[in-house]
């Protein structure tokens, strides 16, 4: 009796673990990155999946696939631009907007 119970939970527990890594489905995530206001394309954007670590890069056009699930975070960064962090909410096409970094010019002093 003893073993068959213990055979019944390790079977409830497995059920259940396979339900939690199933439940993480995995999408193939297609944008482009843009700088904003002008629509400009930017390439050599690198993306990081924060949850899995993974990096990619976009192309010379902005466009970029990256393979995510539901509630990761994509980090965009380049040089120049400030870091955008976006949420994969669904599996549609994502547009990025990035700002390019102001940078205020040294004024001489005579």
């Amino acid at each position: 009796m003893l073993m068959r119970s213990r055979y019944f939970f390790l079977l409830i527990f497995f059920f259940c673990l396979s339900l939690k890594v199933s439940g993480q489905k995995a999408l193939i995530i297609h944008g482009v990155v843009s700088k904003k206001l002008s629509g400009e394309r930017i390439s050599q954007v690198l993306i990081r999946n924060l949850r899995t670590k993974d990096l990619m890069m976009s192309d010379e056009l902005g466009w970029f696939t990256v393979n995510a699930a539901i509630g990761d975070t994509l980090l965009f960064t380049k040089t120049e631009y400030t870091d955008q962090q976006i949420v994969i909410i669904n599996g549609s096409d994502m547009p990025v907007y990035m700002q390019p970094v102001i940078q205020r010019s040294e004024e001489r002093r005579v």
